[in-house]
């Protein structure tokens, strides 16, 4: 059950509107009347997600912000792969620049 909205984002090639949370990604797919548990690596509720970014040119990329790791995943969520920033800090916010989508910008928690 989800108790804190940590992120949320609109991805316009889904249509749909993505949510961080405290127990992982949901997703709504009719403008927030209802919402599924999207699939992650990490088990829902365990560490809340507190960032997504979205690709701006394909539906199935994007990522999210777990603690200090950034999770990306290249085919809607079936595999994952992540790195770890070197910081106590939690990622709070991912921007992807539309001009080069191979570079991202990470936000970090005060």
């Amino acid at each position: 059950k989800t108790k804190q909205i940590h992120a949320f984002e609109y991805n316009a090639l889904r249509q749909s509107l993505m949510a961080g949370t405290d127990g992982g990604i949901i997703e709504s797919l009719d403008d927030g009347k209802t919402w599924t548990p999207f699939t992650t690596l990490v088990p829902p509720g365990t560490k809340p997600v507190t960032a997504i970014g979205i690709h701006p040119n394909f539906k199935e990329i994007f990522w999210m912000g777990i603690e200090n790791q950034i999770h990306r995943t290249d085919d809607d969520g079936i595999t994952w792969h992540y790195t770890n920033i070197p910081t106590k800090r939690f990622i709070s916010m991912i921007e992807i620049d539309p001009s080069n989508p191979k570079h991202i910008y990470a936000g970090l928690s005060q």
